[in-house]
């Protein structure tokens, strides 16, 4: 489904979550939540939509991180190690998963997610 005109307010609600990619922060929920709540855009769409976007800003960050030799090789390799599969099976059990609860699970997830970052003490670098 084409999702048209584009407005001017979608490309700034994309330019600051890419910004916060590159900041680390996982943004990728919003545009999600942005997607189909202001713009009326199916879940599985926006979903597909978002690892695309994901896909390309992260890339660019990562670009950056190289250039700073600011990336711990082996955790990359252990993390898609788990990620791929993790990633196929998410995918095929989407096709078996109904899009009402679908929906719920990703409202939980960033409930979950929002509610222990906001709670955590900061254990990394500064």
């Amino acid at each position: 489904m084409l999702y048209l005109p584009v407005k001017c307010m979608d490309i700034l609600i994309m330019l600051l979550l890419a910004a916060l990619y590159g900041c680390g922060m996982g943004g990728g929920g919003l545009l999600v939540v942005y997607l189909t709540m202001f713009r009326g855009m199916a879940q599985a769409d926006a979903q597909a939509l978002n690892l695309f976007f994901y896909v390309i800003a992260s890339t660019a960050s990562a670009f950056v991180l190289l250039k700073r030799r600011n990336i711990n090789y082996r955790l990359v390799i252990l993390c898609s190690l788990a990620g791929i599969p993790g990633a196929y099976l998410g995918s095929l059990l989407r096709r078996v998963i109904s899009v009402v609860l679908l929906k719920k699970i990703f409202g939980a997830m960033l409930i979950v997610t929002g509610v222990s970052v906001f709670l955590s003490k900061n254990k990394g670098k500064e």
